[in-house]
């Protein structure tokens, strides 16, 4: 693992569970260069896009484009109906 080495742990748990992503607040400690070997997307968590505000299904529909649909589309399916 060649990312933050505070995070390596991180990188080799995702690597290990064959993860799709890996949806963090600080992407700096996962560049590309660490992460492509292994096909793990590096996602910024809903709560740090802040400039503009994202709403849930805005961050949904980011997932989708960033490459993991299947992950999003799990995420849709488990979200409560709205009123």
């Amino acid at each position: 693992m060649t990312n933050e080495p505070k995070d390596r742990h991180v990188l080799a748990a995702a690597v290990t569970a064959k993860a799709e992503a890996v949806v963090t607040f600080n992407l700096r400690h996962f560049p590309n260069e660490a992460c492509d070997p292994y096909g793990v997307e590096i996602c910024a968590q809903a709560a740090a896009l802040r400039r503009p505000p994202v709403s849930p299904l805005e961050l949904l529909e980011m997932l989708e484009r960033a490459g993991v649909p299947r992950f999003a589309s799990s995420l849709r399916s488990d979200a409560p109906a709205d009123d």
